[in-house]
């Protein structure tokens, strides 16, 4: 499988944002890196990254203030 491009994830977050989702499955799209905007999808009470490549996540992340379930289950 294929790795998620940057512009794809962007395209997604972007959907999400406008959209207002409070839930988002990013799960096995072996994203190596989450972007700023995450932070960004600030309606967001779910969000499962698991079983992607993910080392680390960006401190935007701490301004999803609604986040009540993360999911980052077997990543490195």
């Amino acid at each position: 499988m294929a790795e998620m491009t940057e512009k794809e994830l962007l395209a997604i977050i972007k959907k999400a944002a406008r959209r207002r989702r409070t839930g988002l499955n990013l799960s096995r799209k072996w994203i190596k890196e989450l972007p700023a905007e995450i932070g960004k999808l600030t309606n967001l009470k779910g969000l499962d990254l698991s079983f992607n490549q993910l080392t680390s996540v960006p401190a935007e992340l701490g301004q999803l203030k609604n986040l009540t379930g993360l999911n980052l289950a077997e990543n490195p």
